[in-house]
């Protein structure tokens, strides 16, 4: 038996992008199927509990600035997931090759009241996941 899907917009792959996409096209009404060949523990529905568990799946991090917190807030994902699961970075130190150059930039000196919050890459899909599965979709009002 075949079964015919309606859709405006396919999106194969269920991690950060994928699902920020899937919110940003279902927010503005598409039809949007989303695909993913691994299961959801796999891709980070459901966040590790141990760095030893985290290592062992997915050592990726995400620094997400001011304005990618502001986005994904825009998109109904809750800032405090984010900061409650991530760490801010206030400062950075950078070196470039053998020493020979180095600079510090620092939240202050761009008027922020952090540069970046660091995100493993299992909590920002889990972030992202709740809001997929928990809210209603579809154009604001």
């Amino acid at each position: 038996m075949t079964q015919t899907i309606k859709t405006d917009i396919v999106i194969v792959g269920a991690g950060p992008v994928g699902l920020s996409l899937f919110l940003a096209f279902t927010q503005h009404n598409y039809r949007v199927l989303l695909l993913e060949s691994k299961s959801p523990d796999a891709i980070g529905m459901f966040p590790k509990t141990s760095v030893l568990e985290t290592l062992g799946v997915d050592s990726r991090n995400y620094a997400l600035t001011p304005e990618n917190v502001a986005w994904l807030e825009s998109l109904g994902v809750a800032a405090e997931d984010i900061r409650q699961e991530g760490t801010p970075m206030e400062a950075m130190h950078v070196v470039y090759e053998a020493g020979s150059a180095s600079f510090e930039l620092s939240a202050h000196q761009v008027r922020q009241p952090y540069l970046a919050w660091m995100l493993r890459h299992d909590r920002l899909c889990h972030a992202l996941w709740k809001r997929v599965c928990n809210a209603p979709l579809g154009a604001k009002s």
